[in-house]
């Protein structure tokens, strides 16, 4: 049993299917269903029934998916700590965020590292939590924020703060003057919002359908700026947290409402993947952002 083995059946495990591990990890299917077979023969027994659907794990499959994901996360940890025993800490670090926060955390996050540790460098990359668990699962990201709570074995998930959702719109779209607004009556306004794999449209559609309501999506945008300009332009209204376009609020382009009954919420949460090596760069790169969020939770 090694550790390249351990990492591939992490994959299969969660995915279910050979496929689609294998184009996660660009490895050949062949390959990796020998390395499953080969975990097999030598453990002595079936991890996964196959049928035609996929693969699905036994109970022995279950035990070794966690006890596979604690293995990988301590071998990692040993490697970042020995490496840490060199003061200069080197390398690139691409980080995956919503645009929600880079847009409030992102530039003073990048001045402050790059300061400290100038032979690394960084990448910052923005998009919807859908786009950022994906390119995290492809090794496109080292480390990256999410809204969406993801409780698969491949993620090492740490939740950094709960955050409300605001009506966002021009006023003259918004009924009434100021004050809240009641789910039901954002249920009738034309809304801009993600599309249905995204965590927010996700928790907003549950949300509806637990009243017994439906969403009046005229639009659907994948993209931060886009929600964001056509609620200034005030066809549609959308619902974002107001942190994100406290410039736009401050400016007049646009007005923000609380929304009740219920009141939408979301978790914000770093997460790293547990079947590549975490580099000291990428582990101070955390840190440095996990205190970035706890500043803006102060102010």
């Amino acid at each position: 049993m090694n550790l390249k083995q351990l990492r591939t059946f992490l994959h299969v495990a969660e995915l279910g299917k050979l496929s689609l591990a294998a184009d996660r990890v660009g490895t050949a299917e062949p390959a990796l269903s020998r390395q499953i077979s080969m975990l097999e023969e030598e453990l002595g027994l079936r991890l996964f029934d196959r049928h035609g659907r996929g693969m699905d794990l036994t109970r022995a499959g279950e035990r070794l998916r966690e006890r596979a994901g604690f293995l990988i996360r301590y071998v990692d940890e040993t490697r970042s700590e020995i490496q840490s025993f060199d003061a200069t800490v080197r390398g690139r670090v691409v980080v995956g965020m919503p645009a929600t926060l880079a847009e409030v955390v992102a530039a003073e996050l990048i001045e402050k590292f790059v300061t400290k540790h100038p032979e690394t460098s960084l990448r910052i990359v923005t998009g919807l939590s859908g786009h950022i668990h994906d390119w995290l699962q492809r090794g496109e990201v080292d480390v990256a924020v999410l809204y969406a709570q993801q409780t698969d074995a491949s993620l090492l998930v740490e939740k950094l703060f709960d955050e409300e959702l605001h009506l966002v719109s021009k006023r003259d779209v918004l009924p009434g003057k100021s004050g809240s607004i009641s789910f039901a009556d954002v249920c009738k306004l034309p809304l801009v919002l993600p599309a249905q794999r995204h965590g927010l449209r996700v928790l907003i559609e549950a949300l509806a359908t637990a009243k017994g309501l439906s969403l009046d999506v005229q639009v659907e945008a994948d993209s931060f700026r886009v929600l964001t300009n056509l609620a200034c332009r005030g066809t549609y209204a959308t619902i974002l947290p107001a942190r994100s376009i406290r410039d736009a609020t401050d400016a007049g382009l646009i007005e923000i409402r609380h929304i009740k009954n219920p009141t939408p919420s979301r978790s914000l949460s770093l997460a790293l993947p547990v079947d590549r090596p975490i580099t000291s760069a990428v582990r101070l790169f955390s840190d440095e952002l996990k205190d970035a969020v706890g500043n803006l939770l102060s102010t």
